[in-house]
């Protein structure tokens, strides 16, 4: 199974990077008439080239965040949490993948200063776990495991509100909140 994570994490980074490299390039050709024209190249403080630095650099932010949420999401953090504080306290020897991609995915990120203050939160947070998840230590695990499910929450509401706040939509209400239907009722959030 742990290869199967390692695969899942493979494929996810690669498809971020797919994602930064694509928008990355630049979608108009230089023209005889444009500033790049002739092998000139405007530099990254040019007028004409300041909004396409910026740009750029937004959407290789977005790429990476975007991915590394997306495979903190997908690792299985409120399980590990339930399992652990529920009684079982039994640990499953495949948490230890998810949890080490889930910190190394976090890592190789270039956080916006909004939430690096999370990320770091996380990543400290999936140490401690990962520890007491490769001592076979479950009564050290169980307020781990809380500790990097709380931090797991925090990096991701905040970060996919910012993903929604800078791609001008309304982000989904989160853990423990309900989201409003158009009828008025309200749907608890399912996390």
């Amino acid at each position: 199974m742990r290869r199967y994570s390692t695969l899942l994490v493979t494929v996810v980074v690669s498809f971020g990077m797919v994602i930064a490299s694509a928008c990355t390039s630049d979608p108009k050709p230089a023209t005889s008439n444009s500033p790049t024209a002739g092998g000139a190249s405007p530099t990254a403080t040019s007028p004409a080239n300041t909004s396409t630095v910026a740009s750029t650099q937004g959407r290789e932010l977005t790429a990476g965040v975007l991915a590394a949420l997306s495979i903190i999401d997908a690792a299985g953090y409120h399980a590990m949490d339930t399992t652990m504080n529920s009684g079982t306290r039994k640990i499953d020897p495949q948490w230890l993948g998810k949890v080490r991609n889930g910190q190394t995915a976090v890592a190789s990120v270039t956080w916006p200063a909004e939430l690096s203050k999370q990320a770091k939160a996380f990543t400290d947070a999936a140490d401690k776990l990962a520890a007491t998840i490769e001592s076979d230590n479950a009564a050290a695990a169980a307020p781990a495991a809380k500790a990097n499910h709380d931090a797991w929450h925090d990096l991701t509401k905040a970060g996919w509100a910012l993903l929604a706040k800078n791609a001008g939509i309304k982000a989904a209400a989160g853990h423990g909140e309900a989201t409003p239907t158009a009828t008025g009722t309200a749907i608890p959030a399912g996390r």
